[in-house]
Order: C-alpha cells, then structure tokens, then sequence
C-alpha cells in the first residue's frame, strides 16, 4: 500500500516481467472510499545476459551472443563503447534486433565494452552488465616460425599471411597464432594445390623437434595421396585411424571447441565430418600447418560458424 496526497505515484522495487494489479482508494478524514476498478499493469523484461564465452571475435568483426533472461522479450538494443573512448564519444547501438546474436564490424586491436537491453511493448529493461570484448590487431594468421623457432627459408608466406607454399619436397611447418582456450574456433584451409601435407593444432609446450601429430600436445591430420585413394591419417601422440577417400576434398575445415571438448576436420565442401577428436583442451592452441611435398595451402580465418558446423 502506497499512501499519496498528489493524484499519480511512482511504484517502485517492482520486478521485472511480472503482471501487477494496481487499484486506487481515495481517503478524508470521515474515512475511505470503495476501491476503484482494477488496472492490469506488466513491468519491462529482465536483464539478458551477454555471453562473452560465446561470443566469436575476429581481426575487425564481433559477433555478439546473449542470453535473453526471458521469453517475454521481443526484440534487443545492443549498446557499445570503446573502453578508452575520447572525450564526448557516446554509445553506439543497434535496436530492433530480433535473433539473440549479431555481428558488429569493429576497429581492430581495440577493447570495447558491450552492454544489452531487452525490449516488449511494456518497456525496456534495465542495462545488462558490461561485456568486455577485444578486436585483434592486424597482424598476419601466422607466427612466422615454426616448431622448430624460426621459418624455414624454403618456405613462401605471402603479404596478407593467408598463403603458404613451399617450392621443393620436404616436412616444413609453419604455426598460426595462438587461440584463445575458451569458445569455439573455425578455418579452413584450400588444399587441392598440395597433395601431402598436415594440418592440426599444437600447443606452446609441443616440443621442438617434435613432428605434428606425434606429441600429447599436438592433434593432426595427414594426407597420404595413393594410388586409388586418398588416405587421411588422424594422429594424436603418435596414434593413428585412417579414413579413405576416393575424392580428394578441395577445402579442410577445422573446429577446436573448447567448450565441447572437441577438434573436428571436415569436408567443407561438402559439409561432412572427416573424424571427431574429443579431448578437454586446456591451453591455447597454435594452428599448424606442414607441407610434405611440394605445393601451395591458402588459409581462410576469421569465418562464421557454417551451417553443417553448428549443427555436428
């Protein structure tokens, strides 16, 4: 019961995406009137929630992913700022988004400070906690060295760092940089102009001189091009199983999801799951690359999740 002289009242403390009933008496000093007919009042929804865990962020691109708190929201504001913001530099928001994620172009190499509401027709609700997302800086998808330290000379790296190729025969490797060990990641790599090569992940403390795949801190896949077919060997502290293929898949896509315990290698071509490792991956992981013959691997970074990965 509120009491009031004036003939509005603010109520306040209300929670957010409830149903209230809300009647009014008037009272003098010879007593209270009948009460009058009853409003039906709904408050705005409740505060979503900015999962950070999820969220995919590229070079100069975030896709920003919620959870909304409840159902009873129809559409979301999400709201941002750089964390270091020059004097007068307000938010920047996107309202009407319908889906419970949205991709939002950035400058690379920055931090930003997203924030979400949640709105119905009944209002807007307050502003979520503060999600702290980071761009990367504009630098090549490679370290340029290999397990070994450095780059092999033979080795060719083009100037937007998505090229490798390697003139003559040999097992030369090259390392992208590390991921962070949290979320899901996804590349993939253009091998039809290489007909033998590795490609996986390793960890920083993956010995020097180990060979991809052969270490408890490196996961890879091995073509072996025969005869009648082609041969993937999946390796993981030396142990091996073997798909055969008779079609040569022109691009290899790669899924290390820390969340799930999982590396996959696909057929991205065809939307097909080559073979499934399930580990609890715990440390940051370079992408790794080894060319066993001469040829040419184009790397593609930086991709949204397709379809056929969200769904395997």
């Amino acid at each position: 019961i509120v009491t009031v002289k004036e003939s509005h009242c603010i109520l306040e403390d209300l929670e957010p995406d409830r149903t209230y009933s809300v009647w009014v008496m008037a009272v003098n000093c010879t007593g209270c009137s009948l009460p009058s007919e009853k409003a039906i009042f709904k408050t705005a929804p409740a505060i979503p929630t900015i999962k950070a865990e999820d969220c995919m962020v590229c070079w100069d691109t975030a896709t920003i992913r919620w959870h909304d708190g409840s159902a009873a929201a129809e559409s979301f504001t999400l709201e941002y700022c750089r964390q270091h913001s020059p004097e007068g530099e307000g938010l920047r928001s996107f309202s009407g988004i319908k889906r419970n994620e949205l991709k939002v172009s950035l400058e690379p190499n920055v931090n930003y400070f997203f924030y979400l509401r949640a709105v119905n027709t009944f209002g807007t609700s307050e502003q979520s906690e503060a999600a702290l997302i980071s761009t990367k800086g504009i630098s090549p998808f490679f370290d340029v060295k290999t397990l070994g330290g450095t780059a092999h000379p033979a080795l060719q790296i083009s100037p937007d760092a998505t090229v490798i190729s390697q003139p003559a025969w040999g097992i030369l490797d090259v390392l992208g940089e590390p991921l962070p060990a949290r979320g899901r990641h996804y590349w993939e790599t253009a091998v039809s102009a290489c007909r033998s090569y590795r490609i996986g992940i390793c960890y920083e403390t993956t010995p020097q001189s180990s060979v991809l795949g052969l270490s408890d801190t490196s996961w890879c896949m091995h073509c072996c091009p025969t005869q009648t077919s082609f041969l993937y060997r999946f390796f993981h502290t030396g142990m091996m199983s073997d798909v055969h293929v008779t079609e040569q898949p022109a691009r290899i896509g790669i899924l290390l999801d820390y969340s799930g315990g999982r590396l996959l290698f696909f057929n991205a071509e065809r939307g097909l799951v080559l073979f499934a490792i399930r580990h609890k991956f715990t440390d940051a992981a370079h992408p790794a690359f080894a060319l066993e013959q001469a040829g040419v691997l184009t790397l593609h970074t930086g991709m949204e999740l397709p379809e056929f990965v969200k769904h395997s």
